[in-house]
């Protein structure tokens, strides 16, 4: 991850990755590294994960789902 100015958000989800709310950019850590979550455009404020598994991330522009198909 490149050096950023103010986490806002850090939240493990259950499969052991660390979602990180950096600025206005959204960052992924996992055993490949660290990875910038493309398509994500938003101001974060809360992140969640459902029983299914479903990563919400919640922000002053509303509220989105993460799956393996992208944002929803």
């Amino acid at each position: 991850m490149p050096e950023v100015v103010g986490v806002g958000v850090i939240h493990e989800s259950s499969d052991g990755t660390l979602w990180v709310v950096a600025g206005s950019g959204l960052w992924r850590y996992d055993d490949s590294g660290w990875e910038s979550v493309a398509g994500f455009t938003g101001w974060v404020r809360a992140i969640h994960e459902s029983r299914d598994g479903t990563l919400w991330v919640g922000g002053y522009d509303g509220l989105w789902h993460y799956d393996d198909s992208g944002w929803c």
